[in-house]
Formats: C-alpha cells, structure tokens, sequence
C-alpha cells in the first residue's frame, strides 16, 4: 500500500463503515463474548487481580503520550520545536526526532521513506512505539541532506531538530520510555487511593508483555508458532482467514469469505479492499500471491515487519506463560530470564516443557533461515521492571499518570495492575469525550502546540450509542 495515502484511505474506510453500522448495525459487534482477564490469560499472563476498576485508554491520540529517553538520558519531547539544523562537521549521518500521531513507527518510516525517497533500510531508530498514540523518538537518516528532509510535509508525521553526526541509531538504543496518559475511568478515583496504588507499583511489577505485542487481533504469536514449525502455508492462511472473538463481524466475515474462496487470490484482492485500511497486509500477501502462487515463503518476505512481530509475539508467549508459572506455584523470579529467539540451547531451556507441548523441537531456530530478516540473539529480560513516577492526579473524566519505564518496558504492563483495561472503537457510551491536557496538568509540557499544528490527525473514536 501507498503508505503517504493511509491517512485517506482510514477515512475513506471509516465512511464504508459509519454506513455500514447504518444499514446492518449487528454486523458491528463483535465476533464473540470476550473479557479483558480472557486476553491476558490468551497471552499467557494469568496472575493479574481480577475485579479491578474499568479504565479506557486511547480514546484520544494525547491520551497516550510516549517519548523516547536516549542512552544518555535525554527525553525526546512531543512538542514542536525549530527545524532549523544544529551545526556538526561530520556529515555522514543526518539525526532527527520523529513525532507521529496515531500511526505505527513502520508506517510512519514508510511515508518518510516515500516522501524524502530516503531508502527505507538506511533510517534507523531504537524502538517501535505504540500506533494509537502520540508519540517521539529519536532517529538517523544515514547518508541523506538536511536540504532533502526539513522541508517535507508528511501526513501524521512531524521532524525535528536536526543534526549532522556519524553512525547510525540501532535497534535498542534507548535508555527507556517516559508516558503520559489519560485513562478514562466510569467511577471516579478518590486521588488518596491512586496515590497508595502508584507507591505500590513503584516497588516494582511482573514485566509481562502487554496485548500490544500481539497484534489487534491478539493472534501473532499463533502465526509465529507455525512459522517456527516450518509451516509457513499454514501461517499464511492462517493469518488471512482466522477470526478472533475481539473482531467486528463484518471482518469476520471477509475472512470467512476469503477462507470459502481457498487460493482465489483475485476474489481475496477484492474482498479486502472493501476495507483497504484494516486490510493493508492481507493485500500485500494475496497480491503477491497472484503474481507467485504457492510461494509462501515469499508471500512471508513481502510482510517482513509482520511476519518478524509475530516471531516475537511468540517468544513473548512463552516468557508470559512462563513467569505466570512460576510466580502461580510460589517461585520466585529469577532476575532476568533469557529470550528464546537465540541459537544457544541453555536460552530456551526455561521454555523447554512448552516448545515439547507447541511441537517445537531445539533446532526451531533452523526453520528460520530462509527469513533472513528474522535475526536470533541471546538477549536477556528483566523479569520485575520499577517505574518512576512523575505524577499522578485525578480528574473528573479518570486520572493522569506520567512515569518512566526502562527499554522494553510496556505502559500497558504497568496499568494492567490498577485498572482492567478497555480499548477499541466504539468506545462505551460512559466515556466523558473532554479534551485533556495531561502533561500541562503534571506540569512536564504540553500538547496545545502540536494540536494547533497538526489537529487534523487527532482523531477521536466513535462511542457507542447502546452500551
């Protein structure tokens, strides 16, 4: 897909789908009952305390703020600022803060890299941040010229403080993550209790992968599990035509489609482009399938960041699944345990009972090579992470919170101990809409700057009229 023309192509999409909701308003719920414990529990986090007050999150693009701290310590801030360059001598790598609002980081590098005609692979950045939020970090554009770049407008996507400098910014290079966020909560929050609950947390949590590692629709790692198996015809069909219960129907039933239609990639082209927003990676594959049938291998390299994630949304399955047993039987947590993408036996050795059960041998590893772009590495993961508050206050449509976490760390992971937690459109009908500036009330910025500047991409969601 033209990624500079996502942004119309959401509105055109959310056109199709405000007249569906008029026409055919059942096909709007979603696939099946689900509860926000039974997304935990399909993740493999099974400990979190039930009966927790309901906070929504995301309602708002500025209801949650992230900005990247760099390896020294600097914060990468969501306001606007000069674009002027910052004098340096050495010009082989120009440096930037990028800020996007509302779209994945991939995306955001694909409209910069259509814009600039900046080859993709030569821009560099520490750390994806999240898509429905509003959001900073710092990257390098290796090999390109201030007088290129400054200039371009880009759709959800604003640059920053320029600079030449040598080298590159690499995958991890980042000391953490500071959030701002605004949850939306039905019942107030008395500030004494919010403030006992955030002393609590600062003492450390489970630092569990959170759903955002899973995909919207909280299956990437059941298409990581085949691709490790060698079963990649199987991911790709798998990825096409699964439905979840947390989809709406009338996605529902474009899988359904899809699947009765088995390998009619021309049918599968069009079915999809009914909703060629929610379907941009479906259409990749079956486009490319057309012109390379039964190349599965392939139709998995044309979705590369895809087809990565859900390698490690299954790795993240098992450190979930993994730490929820051993906290459950009264264990405690090692310090840090080891990511199982690695070519070193002892790193998966923490996992062995559940590869045997998911049919994973110890060579799993191998069934990636012919996916260059998935890479092992021993790495290891901080098994308690500690946030570092900056604030909390509560407030009559919720509360606001602002905390820093270490590199990968989710927001989510932390919120998950205070509130259960709701997402997705619509939005229930008890959600108070007001426009909340959550770092000017915690005194750390603001947003009003970058809303004056580019409020055409704060998009608010639909709330439902039937909650």
């Amino acid at each position: 897909m033209d990624h500079h023309r996502s942004h119309q192509l959401w509105l055109a999409e959310q056109e199709t789908v405000r007249k569906l909701r008029a026409e055919r308003p059942e096909l709007n719920d979603y696939v099946g009952e689900f509860q926000h414990q039974d997304i935990l529990h399909h993740i493999g986090i099974t400990t979190i305390p039930v009966g927790l007050p309901i906070g929504y999150i995301r309602f708002r693009p500025e209801d949650f703020i992230v900005e990247e701290i760099d390896t020294t310590g600097k914060l990468a801030t969501i306001e606007p600022e000069s674009t002027a360059l910052i004098a340096g001598d050495d010009r082989r790598t120009l440096y930037c803060q990028l800020i996007k609002i509302g779209i994945a980081t991939p995306e955001a590098l694909d409209r910069l890299s259509i814009a600039t005609g900046i080859d993709r692979r030569r821009i560099g950045y520490a750390g994806l941040k999240d898509a429905g939020a509003v959001t900073s970090q710092n990257i390098s554009l290796r090999g390109s010229q201030y007088e290129t770049v400054h200039r371009e407008q880009i759709e959800n996507v604003l640059l920053k403080r320029f600079r030449y400098g040598s080298g590159t910014i690499a995958n991890g290079d980042l000391r953490g993550n500071r959030f701002t966020l605004t949850i939306r909560t039905e019942q107030p929050i008395e500030q004494a209790q919010l403030d006992d609950y955030c002393r609590h947390l600062s003492k450390g949590v489970v630092n569990f992968y959170g759903p955002q590692r899973f995909g919207n629709r909280w299956l990437s790692h059941y298409f990581g599990r085949y691709v490790l198996r060698g079963q990649y015809e199987k991911a790709v069909i798998s990825f096409l035509t699964d439905v979840n219960a947390g989809e709406r129907k009338y996605i529902g039933l474009v899988r359904q489609s899809v699947r009765e239609h088995s390998k009619d990639w021309a049918f599968s082209e069009e079915a999809y482009s009914v909703y060629p927003y929610s379907f941009q990676h479906e259409l990749t594959v079956v486009r490319y399938l057309h012109e390379h049938p039964d190349d599965w291998l392939g139709a998995l390299s044309s979705i590369s960041e895809q087809t990565r994630l859900w390698i490690y949304a299954y790795m993240s399955w098992l450190v979930n699944q993994t730490m929820s047993d051993l906290t459950s039987s009264g264990q405690q947590l090692p310090r840090a345990l080891p990511v199982p993408l690695s070519t070193q036996v002892n790193d998966q050795l923490p996992y062995r009972g559940l590869l045997e059960q998911d049919g994973l041998s110890q060579n799993f590893v191998a069934n990636l090579r012919p996916l260059p772009f998935i890479r092992p590495q021993t790495r290891y993961l901080e098994t308690i992470v500690v946030p570092k508050f900056h604030g909390q206050l509560t407030h009559p449509i919720g509360c606001v919170l602002s905390f820093d976490l270490p590199a990968g760390a989710y927001a989510t992971t932390m919120l998950m101990n205070l509130f259960t937690l709701e997402s997705g459109q619509p939005a229930p009908s008890w959600i108070k809409p007001d426009e909340l500036d959550a770092k000017e009330l915690l005194g750390t910025g603001s947003i009003q700057q970058l809303k004056r500047q580019y409020g055409q991409y704060f998009t608010v969601k639909d709330i439902s009229e039937n909650e």
